[in-house]
């Protein structure tokens, strides 16, 4: 299964175009261009456009039986219009004289290869198209296109985690299950569209014993070859960005949550049962394991039934009695942690 981000391309772009300035840009100082020479004043990112990368790349995905596999893909890419100021050499030694001006201020494209990770999105350098200074000196080139090497891949941070969490039993536990992520935008470049595949593991109660079961991978390499050429469906009903859940991963997190709770608190009644009982605690055995349905009513609701047995419950005897709960969650956001309530 995979949840699913999806942002609008030009608030995506936004982000990106802000993240690169707060970078430092060192383009070489002298810049001599035909009969123009001056010292570069500084630069700015003027704007971000999104494309598909025209030259056929690759992306790995591992299949469901494990085995990495290399996809065909047209790989998302960004170049941004960077613009260089240049003044000549007696503004730079004297900013009063009256030459402080900007002599010159052309403009080059710098492309991007947009990646994801299991927690940011990432922009590696491409190339440079230089556009009306293409005949700058290759000495220059050089320079220019090492100083946009060096800087590495810039990222993002995109933590899911406190979400992901949210669908395990043991909260508590570092491995959130990643198996695939990949990036991609539909047909049109509106939309962006961060995609994880995600394998949780749940737990299940048999004749009193419990278990830990690793469910199959579910997505198949079809499946990724669609989205990353631009398959994507969304329905974000005029928001800026939008994340889709499986309900199946909701109902499994809220069955696992309460499969794991209810026996811990036997467990913890068995390990002192006269502190429990003085406390006025009853051992509630499970004989039915906690099952859930979803229903898409007023942001979400999940209703779960589960059964076990109240032991030694009645006053007069001892006996135990067997019961049946129905619990109504509600599904919210607060404070920007999703709750269950």
């Amino acid at each position: 299964m995979f949840i699913e981000f999806q942002i609008e391309s030009n608030k995506f772009l936004s982000l990106l175009l802000n993240r690169m300035r707060t970078i430092d840009i060192c383009i070489p100082d002298k810049f001599t261009f035909g009969d123009i020479s001056g010292y570069v004043d500084h630069v700015w990112w003027e704007e971000a456009f999104l494309q598909r990368n025209p030259s056929k790349g690759t992306k790995e995905i591992t299949d469901p039986n494990g085995v990495i596999q290399d996809l065909s893909v047209n790989n998302l890419q960004v170049f941004l219009r960077l613009r260089i100021f240049v003044k000549t050499v007696g503004a730079v030694e004297d900013p009063n004289s009256q030459w402080n001006v900007y002599i010159f201020k052309p403009e080059v494209l710098v492309y991007f290869n947009i990646s994801v990770g299991q927690k940011s999105f990432c922009a590696s350098f491409s190339h440079i198209n230089y556009l009306s200074i293409d005949s700058l000196d290759d000495d220059t080139k050089q320079e220019i296109e090492l100083m946009f090497t060096d800087l590495g891949t810039v990222c993002g941070d995109i933590d899911f985690a406190p979400f992901l969490r949210l669908l395990k039993a043991d909260p508590s536990d570092p491995d959130l299950g990643f198996r695939n992520s990949g990036i991609s935008t539909d047909s049109s470049l509106a939309r962006v569209a961060l995609r994880f595949e995600i394998q949780l593991p749940y737990e299940l109660i048999v004749f009193g014993t419990m278990y830990t079961i690793l469910p199959p991978p579910t997505e198949s390499i079809a499946s990724w070859q669609s989205f990353l050429d631009g398959a994507i469906s969304s329905d974000p009903q005029g928001n800026d960005w939008s994340l889709f859940v499986p309900q199946e991963l909701l109902i499994k997190a809220m069955e696992q949550r309460m499969l794991r709770q209810l026996t811990e608190a036997e467990q913890q009644f068995l390990l002192d049962i006269q502190a429990a009982e003085a406390a006025e605690k009853k051992r509630f055995h499970v004989t039915k394991n906690p099952s859930a349905l979803w229903l898409p009513i007023n942001g979400g609701k999940i209703v779960m039934t589960f059964a076990g047995n109240l032991i030694d419950i009645c006053p007069l005897f001892e006996g135990d009695i067997e019961v049946e709960i129905t619990l109504v969650s509600e599904l919210s956001v607060q404070n920007q942690l999703v709750h269950f309530s």
